[in-house]
Order: C-alpha cells, then sequence, then structure tokens
C-alpha cells in the first residue's frame, strides 16, 4: 500500500499515514482487509475487492483502485477523480458511469472494441482494462489540470475511431450497424 502512495506523490503519504494510523485501522485489520481484496482479485471481482479496502478509515475510490491496479492491471483500472470527470458525460443505458463496476464494463466494451478492430496492445499480449484506464486518464489530465469536458469527449471518441456520440446515451451495447460501432 505504501508504494501506491510514494508514486501517487505528496499526499499520498499522508493519506497512507492516516490509513496505517487510524483508529479504527489496526495493522492486523489492514493486512485481514488487503488479503480479503487480494483474494477477491484472484476470483476476478474487482467491484468486491474495493469494497474489501474501502471498509478501512481514509480508505476510497482512488486510493483503492490504485492499490487493485498495482496488483492486478488487467482486470483492475483506476477509478479516481480524473476517470469520473472524463466518463462524466457518457451514458450506459441512458445511464451515467457512476460506479465502478460500470466503469469496468465500460472498460471492458473498449477492449472488446479495440480487438475486433485488430487494434495491437501496449505489450503485445492482451489489453489490459488498465491500459484502457490509461487511456482515459491520458485525455482528462493536461500538465496538471482537468481538459475541458468537451475536449475529453471527442478526443476519447478520436482515440476509440469509435463515433460516440457528444450528447446523449452510448448504446449499450452497441448493436450491429449502429451509429455506435
Amino acid at each position: 500500500m505504501e508504494i501506491v502512495y510514494r508514486w501517487g506523490g505528496g499526499l499520498g503519504s499522508r493519506l497512507f499515514n492516516q490509513i496505517i494510523n487510524s483508529r479504527s485501522n489496526s495493522p492486523d485489520r489492514v493486512r485481514e482487509q488487503v488479503k480479503a481484496a487480494f483474494f477477491a482479485l484472484g476470483e476476478d471481482d474487482p467491484v468486491q475487492a474495493l469494497e474489501e479496502l474501502k471498509s478501512l478509515r481514509w480508505c476510497g475510490d482512488s486510493f483503492g483502485t490504485k492499490v487493485l491496479a498495482m496488483r492486478s492491471p488487467e482486470s483492475a483500472p483506476i477509478w479516481d477523480e480524473i476517470a469520473k470527470a472524463c466518463l462524466s458525460e457518457f451514458r450506459i443505458d441512458g445511464k451515467r458511469i457512476r460506479s465502478y463496476g460500470q466503469f469496468i464494463t465500460f472498460c471492458k466494451h473498449i477492449r472488446s472494441e479495440l480487438q475486433r478492430k485488430g487494434k495491437e496492445p501496449p505489450r503485445g499480449e492482451s489489453w489490459y482494462l488498465r491500459d484502457i484506464e490509461m487511456a482515459i486518464f491520458q485525455f482528462g489530465w493536461d500538465n496538471g489540470k482537468f481538459k475541458w469536458a468537451h475536449h475529453r469527449r471527442t478526443s476519447l471518441n478520436h482515440a476509440c475511431g469509435w463515433p460516440m456520440p457528444l450528447h446523449g446515451s452510448l448504446r449499450w451495447p452497441p448493436t450491429q450497424g449502429s451509429e455506435d460501432t
């Protein structure tokens, strides 16, 4: 866990200390929750893994998913404020992407589209969900600042080669012949 906070920058070390020094987070409890989270990841359930970590005081979506992504980049993207802001205008069946589970489903769909279109993954193996999330991050972050929402949406659309509407809903999952495929 400490490695994640060192990687995350200056604020990270302060938050890490809050987690491990909190009265409600004994060292045994932290170990138990991390072990339970890693077990859930092994069972291919990153949503449950995040819930295990979030049961620790001071551990939220951002830190929890960073721990999971470091452990299992294949199945656990980072769900932080940047990812949330980047996807704030996208819809799945008319609903905003508001949960880690929805975000994972969205990343899996993009992965399927990339594979269907024959796009090569960065390591030559398979696309990790973390690869997809890192691309989303790049389109939402510009020299330490959030990019404007319209720019994020058009950049993500262009990068995926996938004509998603800028306003309105993404048909989930896209059907053959629809404007979303």
